[in-house]
């Protein structure tokens, strides 16, 4: 097919504004007035207070680019196309179109703008749950069945595609996704998968329709609306034949950038994944001048860049110039994010702050852990990690990473009874200081 993911933003947005779309900038990273979320993670929560009906949103039909961080799944960055950073497509209906709309619009703009051959998609739908009362969604399947999707490519799921409520009560309603089959077997089969070798790529519909109470009941909204989004990354992949989001023009360029900064050293495919997609994800986070700590909002940059910095240390580079990386990340995201060029100093220099004082306890960390696992059995004890963990700084999650690559687990049980044994004999020595300054006085 061959589309570049700049050509992606301009048909996403020509489509949706021709179908009276409002487009509506992109909003900050950082969640306003939503202590619920550290992170902006989706297309829709800027836009939350308009489907609650809390503020007039300024037109019925939205669409927005958003960029999303999403961190529930760090661990999973290094296949094929798991992202902690990602823009997010959306489309929204609020008090207007509702499902048929909503499933015309999104094959519309697949098959005729995109150009995916219809006979590869498929599509979900929800089949209801008996015991909340709640009947299957025969109106979207009707809906699916009239753009031509019928038979063995509508697959009816669970609540596993019952979108929300966000919290314990509130707007809710089902579901429907978009899978299209690579024709191989390249792509991991994502959560909800009609078939083995297929890829999610665009959520057509959050049907917000019902209205969960206290009480575990539902009722009707007072109004409908349609929640929609799909990660532009994907797109560029399926759209172009890639078999991993690292062969796009949003994330190549870096992956590339990465090895060639690496000065000869030899890094696996997965941590220069890793490097490729935190990266992009801390330059970004960085710029809403977030700054790495140890709780709260800021953990969450310290330890994507903990991460970045155990992959470069596995692989010898010690003078990794992340500096570079970084200011190439901005140099080629500025034009769609002009924020990133004015912020670019502070970015760095976040960056470089955490990553020398980490990097240098790391390295005596890791040197340590490759001489207790030299040989196999690749076997770690509860106290060695521990001691790696308290003496040396090394998170317990990269001891974790280490021992998986080589097949081997560590006693994480005794870990723990030696962190607790720990906490333990640090309260006992501040009780008897304390008692001790009280017999002083």
């Amino acid at each position: 097919m061959g589309i570049s993911s700049q050509e992606v933003r301009e048909i996403f947005f020509s489509f949706f504004e021709g179908k009276s779309h409002l487009r509506v900038p992109p909003a900050s990273l950082i969640p306003a007035n939503d202590p619920t979320l550290f992170f902006v993670n989706s297309g829709m929560a800027p836009l939350k207070k308009f489907f609650v009906g809390e503020a007039a949103p300024p037109g019925p039909e939205l669409c927005s680019i958003q960029p999303c961080v999403r961190t529930r799944l760090i661990g999973e960055v290094g296949n094929r196309h798991h992202l902690t950073f990602f823009e997010m497509l959306g489309n929204w209906s609020i008090d207007g179109y509702f499902k048929e709309t909503a499933v015309e619009l999104a094959y519309e703009i697949l098959v005729e703008r995109f150009g995916f051959p219809g006979e590869r998609l498929y599509a979900t739908v929800y089949k209801g749950n008996p015991a909340l009362n709640i009947p299957p969604d025969f109106e979207t399947a009707r809906a699916w069945e009239r753009v031509g999707l019928s038979g063995d490519r509508l697959v009816f799921l669970g609540d596993e595609i019952f979108w929300g409520p966000a919290g314990d009560y509130g707007p809710c309603g089902p579901s429907t996704d978009v899978f299209f089959d690579t024709g191989d077997a390249r792509a991991e089969a994502p959560d909800a998968e009609p078939a083995p070798r297929v890829i999610q790529i665009w959520n057509a519909g959050n049907f917000m329709e019902l209205d969960k109470r206290p009480d575990g009941t539902f009722g009707k909204l007072r109004f409908n609306s349609v929640d929609t989004g799909s990660a532009l990354e994907r797109v560029v992949t399926v759209a172009n034949g890639f078999s991993t989001v690292y062969e796009t023009d949003l994330l190549r360029p870096i992956f590339e950038d990465v090895g060639q900064r690496l000065g000869g050293k030899s890094m696996s495919e997965a941590d220069r994944r890793v490097l490729t997609d935190h990266l992009r994800a801390l330059t970004f986070i960085l710029s809403e001048e977030v700054v790495p700590t140890n709780e709260g909002r800021g953990y969450i940059p310290r330890r994507l860049i903990r991460r970045c910095v155990a992959a470069v240390t596995r692989a010898g580079a010690h003078d990794f110039d992340f500096a570079g990386v970084i200011e190439g990340i901005v140099e080629r995201s500025s034009k769609d994010y002009p924020s990133l060029a004015r912020n670019r100093a502070g970015i760095v220099e976040k960056f470089v702050n955490e990553q020398k004082g980490f990097a240098r306890v790391i390295r005596k960390g890791f040197d340590r852990l490759k001489r207790l696992c030299e040989k196999p059995p690749f076997t770690l004890t509860g106290a060695d990690a521990f001691a790696l963990s308290s003496s040396y700084g090394l998170p317990l999650e990269l001891i974790r990473d280490f021992m998986r690559e080589r097949g081997a687990r560590f006693d994480e049980e005794g870990f723990r009874q030696e962190f607790r044994r720990h906490q333990t004999v640090s309260r006992a020595g501040r009780l008897r200081q304390k008692a001790a300054v009280k017999g002083v006085a």
